[in-house]
């Protein structure tokens, strides 16, 4: 039977590192066409039926036992190739995603063979019931962490290229070294590559380029300093590996869409 919930967001609930903003199971699946992208973080997942994504140039058939993240603002496309596609979904935000994310290994928007798809549904119904008797921002916050962190465990990662455990190795190193002076030639050194092949591949995993993500590691870093200590904004800037501080600014409004000090007065009020 169909269930969906669509939660009111208030600025309290924004202020969390995650938060649920929709959810839905057995969903009769129709057209979408997001051209600008959708402006939370999504999984979807397929239970009857298929259907076809188009997304970063890739058309990619959706059918039973599959699912795909999609990331937030990240356009795309999808329509059903039957007569009855049914999807499960939960989309979610917050200011800890991003990172959360990167670190269990969803780089980009891909789709994935799922080993246990009653599993992941248990807990999308168990968020919408939630939802639509209490409401409970709090708990639901909480149910969605855990809804993705444990995901990895309900998917199949082996039909994956082999460059992936090699991006792994460097992903996980910029992650432990985030705040050292790293350069494309010691990042190509751990894999035993050339930084032009780096490039390339780490581009293929993630659709950036390695020093874009080190930068955004360094952003989301220095995201937790501002919440979680006095330090002001130019020492935070050192502290996550910025040599200047203007250039740590450029950054941080690029990735944020406001200034470091902006955003420090958004959730600390000063």
């Amino acid at each position: 039977m169909q269930k969906t919930f669509f939660p009111v967001i208030l600025e309290k609930q924004k202020k969390l590192p995650i938060y649920l903003t929709s959810a839905g199971c057995d969903f009769y699946q129709e057209s979408v066409d997001r051209t600008y992208g959708f402006p939370s973080y999504h999984w979807i997942q397929c239970s009857m039926g298929k259907g076809k994504i188009k997304i970063n140039n890739e058309r990619i058939i959706l059918e039973k036992n599959m699912g795909m993240i999609i990331h937030k603002d990240v356009p795309h496309y999808y329509e059903p190739l039957c007569e009855k596609w049914l999807t499960d979904w939960v989309t979610f935000d917050g200011f800890a995603v991003k990172q959360l994310l990167n670190t269990l290994g969803f780089y980009k928007s891909n789709y994935y063979y799922i080993n246990d798809i009653s599993g992941i549904r248990e807990k999308i119904v168990n968020c919408i019931d939630i939802g639509n008797h209490y409401n409970n921002y709090i708990e639901l916050s909480i149910m969605n962490y855990d809804f993705v962190m444990t995901l990895p465990k309900y998917i199949n990662r082996s039909s994956s290229p082999d460059y992936t455990t090699k991006i792994d190795i460097v992903i996980n190193y910029i992650n432990d070294n985030f705040y050292s002076a790293l350069t494309i030639d010691s990042l190509a050194n751990l894999i035993k590559v050339t930084p032009q092949y780096l490039c390339n591949i780490f581009s293929k995993a993630t659709n950036k380029r390695p020093f874009e993500y080190v930068n955004e590691v360094r952003i989301q870093k220095s995201k937790e300093l501002m919440l979680n200590t006095n330090f002001t904004i130019h020492e935070i800037s050192k502290k996550v590996g910025f040599e200047d501080a203007s250039y740590y600014g450029k950054w941080f409004k690029r990735i944020e869409k406001m200034t470091p000090g902006s955003f420090r007065k958004h959730y600390k009020g000063y």
